[in-house]
């Protein structure tokens, strides 16, 4: 059966699906159904070819059988990295009411939707960049850049004079999405991303600056050096529009945007990065690149840094050389570079961990991560200022990061939490006991309560002398 029937005959959840799909027609729109989420129609027969799910029919539908495929609610994040690794966003629609005390046909919404380039991935530390392009309008125009890594915050903007420059900068940066205008047409192939066409009124010059500053929660534009930078803000207003659509809830944690320039480093074309083999060598593989052979870096923050390091390394004696300096320092001292190398072993991904606790996901054992990350970071503090030079540089961000109380929290999380609560919300014990006298005596109850009804049982007895 091609595209989707009318709802006509339709069962009441048909109905509630195909309504669905009719609001999102991109990608695979996986329908929760008791213990598992289905697909139907023509996400069923694709998903089943690219996903390796079995097609079979659920009903049959003016004189067609209505194919479907499903998968158990538990493995749903692999079959979605899966569809994101083909390039195909993913919309996921959750029951959000109980089945058992549901009047009619159980409520459902979209609670998540996932695309190639916004998703958010705590065991990827390497940079998944969503990026736009905004065609000029006027001869003086120029063609408007935007990348944003969602899970980093990381929202950067620049302008370029020809259209090949833009893909030239989407390959060196390994950008995922894309983001082009319906109505316009592009001399190119897609190399290594994936292509969304949106309305033209997304990339127009007029009201751009507006609505990023309303996405960023500032008046306007000056604190970013952005005003004045029509074609710029055109392409960011169209990624923070995009971006926000895949989200239920308001993105307040992004809150600045970084305009470059292609010369304020030296920012190494594809090509040469593919030829000096330094992300991966001329046969494709990671091994035996450069940065195989420098990657010793402890965070997933720290792997991004290098990554930006190597793709765009400086062009002015100043910041070279201070940076040789403090490499100089942890190089001399084997016990304070062993000292926060331990420290930082402990310190999980925290950009894209704090991305996904701000848009109301995570899991207690993430909250779990958060705690130990924050417990350690101090002391990565303390060493570096036992270190004139190192606590020169590393001064001023410590004094904002304690001036934010993060200790605080990482304390007050390490004390509600379980030293391993599970993975998934309610299975099993997060919160450590002795935390919530109220929590200690409902779960006393629970755990004791054929134990707690004697002791009732005596107490009235003697109470009553019945």
């Amino acid at each position: 059966m091609n595209g989707l029937p009318t709802t006509v005959g339709l069962s009441p959840m048909m109905t509630q699906y195909v309504e669905t799909k009719e609001q999102h027609p991109n990608g695979f729109l996986f329908f929760r159904v008791g213990d598992f989420f289905e697909l139907f129609f023509d996400d069923a027969v694709r998903a089943g070819k690219l996903l390796g799910l079995v097609c079979t029919s659920r009903q049959v539908h003016q004189g067609n059988a209505i194919p479907m495929a499903g998968v158990p609610h538990h493995a749903l994040g692999g079959y979605i990295d899966q569809a994101l690794e083909h390039g195909i966003p993913v919309v996921v629609v959750d029951q959000v009411e109980d089945p058992a005390t549901a009047k009619g046909i159980v409520k459902r919404a979209v609670t998540r939707i996932e695309t190639p380039g916004t998703v958010i991935r705590e065991d990827q530390p390497d940079p998944i960049f969503v990026a736009a392009i905004a065609p000029p309008e006027k001869r003086r125009d120029r063609w408007g850049f935007e990348v944003m890594d969602l899970g980093c915050a990381d929202f950067r903007c620049t302008a370029f004079d020809r259209p090949e420059e833009c893909f030239e900068e989407l390959r060196r940066l390994g950008v995922r999405e894309l983001l082009i205008p319906e109505d316009f047409s592009f001399e190119h192939r897609a190399d290594g991303w994936s292509e969304v066409a949106l309305e033209g009124a997304w990339f127009q010059r007029k009201g751009g600056a507006e609505l990023l500053a309303d996405f960023l929660g500032v008046r306007d534009l000056a604190t970013f050096a952005l005003d004045g930078h029509r074609d710029r803000s055109a392409a960011a207003a169209a990624v923070a529009r995009y971006v926000q659509a895949t989200r239920p809830d308001r993105i307040e944690f992004i809150q600045k945007i970084r305009s470059y320039e292609r010369f304020d480093r030296l920012h190494l074309d594809v090509t040469t990065l593919r030829n000096l083999e330094v992300f991966s060598t001329l046969g494709g593989a990671r091994e035996g690149s450069l940065l195989a052979v420098l990657d010793r870096t402890c965070t997933a923050g720290g792997r991004r840094a290098l990554i930006e390091a190597l793709r765009a390394p400086f062009c002015e004696l100043a910041p070279i050389e201070a940076r040789l300096d403090r490499t100089a320092a942890f190089a001399a001292d084997d016990a304070l570079r062993g000292a926060v190398r331990e420290a930082l072993d402990r310190v999980a991904d925290l950009q894209r961990l704090g991305s996904r606790l701000a848009l109301g996901g995570g899991n207690p054992r993430q909250l779990r991560q958060l705690a130990d990350s924050l417990l350690a970071i101090p002391s990565v503090g303390v060493h570096l200022a036992e270190h004139p030079a190192l606590n020169a540089w590393f001064g001023s961000a410590w004094s904002v990061l304690a001036a934010a109380g993060l200790e605080a929290l990482g304390q007050s999380l390490d004390k509600a939490l379980l030293p391993r609560p599970p993975v998934r919300r309610g299975d099993g014990d997060s919160i450590a006991d002795g935390f919530d006298p109220a929590l200690d005596q409902a779960r006393n109850l629970a755990r004791n309560g054929a134990a707690a009804i004697a002791a009732f049982q005596e107490r009235q007895r003697q109470e009553t002398s019945i």
